[in-house]
């Protein structure tokens, strides 16, 4: 049996950056979608037909530095 991944969310502090990193890693990604959330953030989802990677933007920086890396 095959086993596949549809989506995933991440939350990001720089989504043109992470975009830019998913493109290089993945050549056939392509950003699929985008919009606004109801409280005014941008959103993104970048891959390919079966798959995608949604993109949210972080509302707060990170707290220690383990969450940093």
């Amino acid at each position: 049996m095959a086993v596949r991944l549809e989506h995933a969310n991440l939350i990001v502090r720089d989504i043109n950056g992470m975009i830019r990193f998913l493109q290089t890693a993945f050549p056939e990604f392509r950003v699929r979608g985008e919009g606004k959330s109801r409280d005014g953030s941008r959103w993104v989802h970048v891959g390919t037909d079966e798959t995608y990677i949604a993109l949210s933007p972080a509302k707060e920086e990170p707290t220690n530095e383990v969450s940093r890396i």
